[in-house]
């Protein structure tokens, strides 16, 4: 193929020079197999001339059910040699979600490497923005909004992870995340960018701390990007150090001193880093820990903001705080998203500064930085909470369940859990208790919602949820009222 020229991410042609420098070095490792760049790059070949036989061009553009697999790689790197947008699409979203994000992409394909039928026309698409890739927001319910990432971005992005974690070739970076996660941009794609491999581990497997492990060691993995409930699958099956391990990279949650001083112990030689970002910027904040810093207590700094991003906080009133003080954050960094495909959403979130000219990102996080200028993590601004790494939504949550006709109203409640990160729960009241009402529930909303934003407790009454003096739910109080009858019937 030589349509490289069309790749405006500057990933296809990075991942050529690879095959053409050494193609017999190893570009994926799978539970079963090595693939080598060589055969890395004969697969997008084939699927390139698939693309083009059924119609799939840069105006149509292309949705990819991101299956972690060597195909759905292939796929997507034959996109970008054809300079094809691209949407990165979870497996895992109901039917009726995933049509709604076909449609925000406005992708005229879908490629299903799993089906029968590999690549199928998308109805009533309107053809996708000019991007290169389009990710999703971890978002729990309603639709996922779909993200942007424009060519130029991107290829900062590659460079910048291949700079900073020291990707190269014959150094090998672990892939936990779903493919579709934006953690996937590192150490999937930035490393074979680099010339390096990526060993993927499947859902399932990442939930077994003694494979992921074995696999760390077997293939002499360099860098490990991880949710901290991850780390502690890993450190429940430790046997020992692994000294191959340089960098460690926490991101998605908070970590609990006991899982910080866990990964320290199993990875003694590697560089910790804190890194904060969102999908809609990337990686904006970065904290380092060396192996001779005395023992970081938790919660870990977010950090500073790396070279070229430019982090602003700001009041209610969106008046910037300078110095040291806590408000929300308003960061435009080197890699972020051209926007969302939403209009409306876009608006909301993407603002131009007049000071500057310049567009940033309105994030719903709170930030606190000290008098050193040392950023810390404060919480959100708004209802979502982090559960197993997947942002979660409790008001969409809450019209979720009020959408079931035995519901007249709900309460979801997020407390802290030292595997998941969050633990929700939620008080129903329901026009009437009826056997098997609450498995109906949960069956309703695992159909509109990301398996990690299920509710992991239904507490379930017929009666009116208590109400604050303004007339509002009084969310807190609901729960209080269960957890004392449970204690009254304990």
């Amino acid at each position: 193929m030589s349509t490289a020229a069309l790749d405006g991410t500057g990933l296809a042609r990075a991942i050529r020079q690879s095959i053409e420098r050494d193609g017999c070095s190893t570009a994926l490792v799978t539970s079963d197999k090595e693939v080598g760049f060589a055969e890395l790059g004969r697969l997008a070949d084939g699927i390139g001339e698939q693309l083009t036989a059924a119609g799939v061009t840069p105006e149509t553009g292309l949705a990819v059910l991101a299956e972690k697999s060597v195909p759905v790689i292939g796929t997507v790197l034959a996109a970008a040699e054809l300079g094809i947008p691209t949407l990165l699409l979870s497996p895992l979203l109901p039917g009726a979600t995933r049509r709604q994000a076909l449609q925000e992409s406005g992708c005229g394909f879908l490629a299903d490497v799993s089906g029968p039928d590999p690549i199928t026309r998308v109805e009533s698409a309107s053809g996708p923005s000019n991007c290169a890739l389009m990710l999703t927001t971890s978002g729990s319910s309603g639709t996922p909004k779909v993200v942007r990432l424009g060519a130029a971005a991107v290829a900062r992005f590659l460079r910048w992870g291949r700079t900073t974690f020291d990707l190269g070739p014959d150094r090998a970076s672990l892939s936990l995340a779903p493919l579709n996660f934006d953690l996937s941009l590192l150490d999937v794609w930035a490393t074979l960018a680099a010339g390096g491999s990526s060993v993927l581990i499947g859902e399932q497997t990442a939930l077994r701390g003694a494979e992921v492990l074995h696999q760390i060691a077997r293939h002499r993995v360099r860098l490990v990007q991880a949710v901290p409930l991850f780390f502690h699958q890993m450190l429940e099956a430790a046997a020992g150090p692994l000294d191959c391990v340089e960098h460690v990279i926490v991101t998605g949650d908070r970590i609990t001193q006991e899982t910080l001083d866990g990964v320290r112990l199993i990875f003694p030689k590697a560089l910790l880093h804190n890194v904060y970002g969102a999908t809609e910027t990337n990686d904006s904040f970065l904290h380092t820990i060396t192996p001779t810093d005395p023992r970081p207590q938790v919660p870990l700094p977010i950090g500073r903001p790396i070279d070229g991003v430019t982090a602003l906080l700001v009041d209610d009133d969106g008046r910037p705080v300078d110095g040291a003080g806590t408000g929300r954050l308003v960061v435009r960094t080197p890699f972020q998203a051209d926007g969302y495909s939403d209009g409306d959403l876009h608006a909301a979130s993407f603002i131009t500064r007049a000071d500057s000219g310049a567009m940033f990102f309105v994030t719903s996080d709170r930030i606190r930085r000290d008098t050193d200028g040392l950023c810390h993590y404060e919480g959100r601004c708004d209802r979502k909470v982090k559960v197993r790494g997947v942002l979660i939504d409790l008001d969409e949550l809450e019209v979720v369940l009020c959408r079931h006709e035995a519901v007249r109203e709900a309460a979801a409640l997020a407390t802290p859990d030292p595997v998941s990160g969050q633990r929700i729960s939620v008080v129903v009241s329901v026009t009437e208790l009826t056997p098997g009402l609450g498995v109906a529930l949960r069956l309703h909303c695992s159909g509109s919602l990301h398996r990690a934003g299920v509710p992991g407790a239904f507490h379930l009454g017929t009666g009116p949820l208590p109400r604050t003096t303004t007339g509002k739910i009084d969310r807190r109080r609901a729960h209080r009222e269960v957890a004392d009858t449970e204690r009254k019937i304990a």
